[in-house]
C-alpha cells in the first residue's frame, strides 16, 4: 500500500472511526482492542477490508423514509 492510500485511511479512520480498549474475562485483567468505521459507503468499507483484514458489515438497517444503511468495518 502506498503512503496516499494510508493517509487517506488515517483521514476515513480519524473522520468516521473510533479505537476502544475493553477490559475482557471473568476477572478483567486482559484487554481487547478494536479498530473499526462506520459508514454509509460498503464499497469504502470493503476497501478496509481488502486493506487491513477485519471484517464488513450492517451494523443498522436504515429503516424509515431517507435513512440509509449504516456499515461497519472492524479489526
Amino acid at each position: 500500500m502506498d503512503k496516499t492510500d494510508l493517509a487517506y485511511a488515517a483521514g476515513i479512520m480519524d473522520g468516521e472511526g473510533w479505537i476502544s480498549f475493553l477490559h475482557c474475562g471473568k476477572e478483567r485483567k486482559s484487554l481487547s482492542l478494536t479498530v473499526a468505521v462506520s459508514n454509509t459507503n460498503i464499497l469504502l468499507l470493503q476497501w478496509f477490508k481488502s486493506s487491513f483484514g477485519g471484517n464488513a458489515y450492517l451494523a443498522r438497517d436504515g429503516c424509515g423514509t431517507n435513512k440509509k444503511d449504516v456499515y461497519t468495518w472492524g479489526i
